[in-house]
């Protein structure tokens, strides 16, 4: 996963390293308008270095592209681990990406969300997973060095009614889909593990699940519309001071 470490250095993560230990997870959680959130959690060892939060901000601002708001992030400590969060807020879940801010912003993650009556379809496209893939069928090459970890990649998506059909994920539980990928399958993959190789194969990075609304999609929506609109005007304040920071860092 060193290619999303770096990615991450660019949004000011505290102590980032690509020697450093890191977890990702994000959570997308889609109403049945289509807006929601993308919450994103980043775990790292032994942060003794602190940064500006805007510096974080600034990164995410840099990356993301089709939201409204972006929450201050909250950080918690947990033995010599310290998880970091942010919330970002979207309006229209087809229009919400994620790029990278190098590379001509080649896109991380995308979303294409449709109805057909009753029935919602999203699918995913996760550029990460086909970086993985890319990444994890180069073969070691004499004298080369690739050491796994325990890191690992775990995204999920919560949609607002049962979920009936899945394409590419693992079976769903209730409202959620997950995926979780160690660092140790691309190492083993790249060493020749059979195993690690027919799974790594079988990974998709276009993602597909189809559900029908809950009865309480409606009312969860109303709830969801108070915590956005309060999200944006907090944002307001903020994203000058952010865009300004941004700017200064591409000169």
């Amino acid at each position: 996963m060193t290619r999303i470490i770096t990615l991450l250095m660019f949004s000011g993560l505290p102590a980032l390293s690509m020697t450093t230990c890191v977890d990702i997870d994000h959570t997308t959680v889609v109403y049945s308008d289509g807006s929601g959130k993308f919450v994103l959690s980043v775990t790292i060892l032994d942060a003794k270095t602190k940064s500006n939060p805007d510096e974080g901000l600034a990164g995410l601002l840099g990356m993301c592209e089709g939201f409204s708001a972006i929450s201050q992030p909250t950080i918690k400590k947990h033995g010599e681990l310290e998880t970091t969060t942010w919330t970002i807020y979207f309006q229209d879940i087809n229009k919400f990406r994620v790029n990278d801010p190098e590379e001509n912003r080649e896109n991380l993650l995308s979303h294409t969300l449709t109805r057909k009556g009753a029935e919602a379809t999203l699918v995913l496209r996760n550029g990460m997973i086909t970086r993985m893939k890319k990444r994890a069928a180069e073969p070691l090459k004499q004298g080369e060095e690739d050491k796994a970890s325990d890191d690992y990649y775990r995204f999920v998506l919560t949609l607002p009614g049962k979920i009936g059909k899945v394409e590419g994920w693992p079976a769903p539980k209730d409202r959620s889909v997950e995926m979780r990928l160690e660092d140790s399958l691309r190492f083993n993959a790249r060493k020749g593990d059979a195993e690690a190789r027919k799974r790594v194969d079988h990974l998709s990075d276009e993602l597909k699940v189809t559900w029908t609304d809950a009865d309480t999609a409606a009312k969860e929506l109303e709830t969801f519309k108070t915590e956005h609109a309060k999200a944006v005007e907090e944002w307001k304040k903020v994203e000058p001071r952010v865009r300004k920071l941004l700017e200064s860092k591409k000169r």
